[in-house]
């Protein structure tokens, strides 16, 4: 990825992809930590056989 990043900006390092990629992954946890909190509130079985509660 490091080696993409270079011709449009290259001084671009690891500390560059890693502030260019957080966002993307704390929005990507907030995402399944809300549907995970959805599948709980509406009592989805987490395998057949097994209650959520």
């Amino acid at each position: 990825m490091l080696a993409t990043c270079r011709p449009p900006a290259p001084r671009a390092g690891i500390g560059t992809l890693i502030s260019f990629a957080l966002p993307f992954a704390m929005i990507t946890l907030a995402v399944w930590v809300l549907m995970f909190f959805v599948w709980y509130l509406l009592g989805i079985p987490l395998r057949p056989g097994t209650p959520v509660r």
